[in-house]
């Protein structure tokens, strides 16, 4: 059973994958791939790029080109609840697009059940299981949901985003990624760690909680892999 991973950047992939083995490079459909093994699993890695439409494209060609059974999207996220801080991490039970009226996906082709992309229980269940064991210092697990636009949301836009969905945390790639999942019937999971907050906010806060969120990620990540 192969394993996929998604990530946005170079950034939010490299620290998981520093952690792997056997590591090969290849491109293909324009996306960078890489080929690994982690506690004798194959991966397949690709970095997706930012937006929307780049993590679909990327998703589909991770499905169509490296037969994969199941897919982790990782990375981080602005937090939405004030009750986050930065370098909380959301393990995603649905995710969203809250910049998407919610009838043009389920009235129109291909008619998804539901606007909202439920994570995988398998999966859940495999997170939970590494908590229970103990995490590694610094990792905080919230549960709920993620919704995804196709911009950056700094202070403004936040309570609109709140008032329709109530989600934890937004991001830019997860809904478009998990909407290809969906559409393929492969299970997958999102994992998204916080580098700003409505009480500290803005692209400068970002940037500097970039790396260390991205670090806490891909911890959590990894010690999900061991329970699967």
């Amino acid at each position: 059973m192969k394993t996929g991973i998604v990530a946005p950047s170079r950034q939010e992939l490299e620290p998981f994958l520093k952690r792997c083995e056997n590591v090969e490079a290849t491109k293909r459909s324009g996306f960078e791939f890489f080929t690994a093994t982690l506690f004798d699993k194959e991966l397949v890695c690709v970095i997706c790029g930012i937006c929307k439409t780049n993590a679909a494209c990327a998703t589909q060609a991770l499905l169509d080109g490296f037969d994969v059974s199941r897919v982790f999207l990782l990375g981080v996220c602005g937090a939405i609840s004030p009750s986050l801080k930065i370098k909380d991490t959301i393990v995603c039970t649905s995710v969203a697009h809250h910049d998407v009226e919610q009838s043009i996906l389920t009235q129109n082709e291909p008619r998804f059940a539901s606007a909202a992309f439920e994570c995988d229980k398998t999966l859940l269940n495999a997170v939970q299981r590494a908590e229970l064991n103990g995490l590694p210092y610094g990792v905080k697990l919230v549960y709920g949901k993620e919704v995804t636009g196709e911009s950056f949301v700094d202070r403004d836009g936040r309570e609109q985003i709140v008032a329709a969905h109530s989600p934890l945390g937004v991001d830019m790639e997860t809904a478009a990624a998990a909407q290809v999942c969906a559409l393929n019937r492969v299970p997958f999971l999102a994992l998204r760690t916080v580098t700003d907050t409505p009480f500290e906010s803005g692209l400068e806060v970002f940037g500097k909680n970039l790396a260390s969120a991205s670090e806490i990620c891909a911890l959590a990540l990894y010690e999900t892999l061991k329970q699967l």
